[in-house]
């Protein structure tokens, strides 16, 4: 079974990521919490860019992260933030096991 992840970028409008950090946060609990193939979301906030948040998902196969694209959870989202991002962008990546580090 091949784990997906999606590198997402979101720029929200000037004055505006506060709240769609808010919004998104409350998106990132709904998807841990009601979507059984969901792993891992991360959410980054960049220190010197006022306007970018990066996120980090983890789904545990195409069948997780085909719910997760097409889950009430995502389009509940796109309500509350459409009128404050300016862009959003995605890459979708395999995640293949990393080798062990030599102690």
């Amino acid at each position: 079974m091949t784990q997906l992840a999606i590198i997402g970028t979101i720029i929200a409008q000037s004055g505006k990521r506060e709240e769609v950090l808010e919004a998104v946060l409350r998106h990132r609990t709904r998807c841990l919490k009601e979507e059984a193939g969901a792993i891992a979301f991360e959410v980054l906030i960049p220190v010197e860019d006022e306007t970018t948040l990066i996120l980090y998902e983890l789904y545990a196969d195409e069948a997780a992260l085909s719910a997760h694209l097409n889950g009430k959870s995502l389009l509940t989202l796109q309500g509350e933030v459409a009128s404050k991002v300016v862009r959003l962008t995605g890459v979708r990546c395999t995640l293949k096991g990393s080798p062990e580090i030599a102690a």
